[in-house]
């Protein structure tokens, strides 16, 4: 009996004790003291950002036309002398350089038979050469043979133009030796010579005395600065000495010369007259 008591006893200890727990709430949250600060604050969601436009791709341009190849200027010679024998020394002697170009064979053809033609002229005149040797020996006079040499510079190859200047240095027996030029522009593309009516848009009438009244001021100019050099009737015969293939162009201008003897003494020598194309560019064409 004792034993069954106790046996009812714990069973009600425990179901009382269920009761209880089934009966307790969950505690309340608590209330913070005093007003929310931002750092007890939720965490704000960032808006989405818009997608930016994709950038759209430039399609390849067409690359520039490459600038004209350039000529490749190099050079050929030609050396010779004459001497007639026995105790007459050497007469003449030449050494005569002129340009060659692989891809203007016109113009390279041109140079070789100009040079040719000179060294015929050279040797044609032996005789007087002689001539004068016999004088300088019955008059017991020193002797020099005649000597002829003759170089080149490139002034303008752009391309589209080539300009050539050519000079000729002799000695002829005289008091002094001499010094001329020669100057050729080409037109590349079809191997054809320039004249200066080709450089103008307007008539000769019209681009001579614009290059005579610039001529006519560096006169002045030069004379300003080292005295007289000219002639007293150069100006006034300035059309009369001028030369219509006396000229050659450089990157930006147009340059006339005249020879010695031309406008001035010896002493002064061959004269060039820089115009630049920027002086001209109301009648000048427009591809110089």
């Amino acid at each position: 009996m004792k034993r069954s008591l106790f046996t009812l006893l714990t069973l009600a200890l425990c179901a009382a004790l269920l009761l209880c727990a089934c009966g307790k709430k969950d505690p309340a949250p608590a209330v913070p003291d005093g007003p929310v600060t931002p750092d007890d604050a939720a965490t704000p969601v960032e808006p989405v950002q818009p997608t930016e436009p994709t950038v759209p791709i430039e399609p390849p341009q067409p690359a520039e036309p490459a600038p004209p190849a350039l000529p490749q200027i190099a050079s050929d010679s030609r050396t010779g002398s004459y001497t007639p024998g026995g105790d007459v020394p050497e007469l003449l002697q030449y050494d005569l350089t002129w340009p060659v170009c692989d891809e203007l064979p016109g113009v390279s053809l041109y140079y070789q038979q100009q040079s040719a033609e000179l060294v015929s002229y050279f040797e044609s005149d032996v005789e007087g050469v002689q001539s004068r040797y016999a004088d300088a020996v019955e008059y017991h006079m020193e002797f020099m043979p005649d000597v002829h040499e003759m170089g080149f510079s490139v002034m303008r190859n752009d391309g589209a133009t080539l300009s050539i200047l050519q000079d000729l240095y002799e000695h002829l027996g005289g008091a002094h030796p001499g010094m001329s030029y020669f100057a050729r522009t080409w037109r590349v593309e079809s191997e054809t010579l320039l004249t200066l009516d080709d450089l103008f848009t307007v008539p000769e009438s019209e681009w001579l005395p614009r290059i005579l009244q610039a001529v006519e001021a560096q006169m002045d100019q030069r004379e300003a600065e080292d005295g007289p050099l000219y002639y007293e009737s150069a100006r006034a015969d300035l059309a009369d000495l001028f030369g219509a293939d006396d000229f050659y162009l450089t990157e930006d201008s147009l340059v006339v010369f005249f020879n010695e003897y031309s406008i001035g003494p010896y002493m002064i020598g061959a004269q060039f007259f820089e115009i630049p194309l920027s002086d001209l560019s109301d009648m000048i064409e427009a591809w110089l």
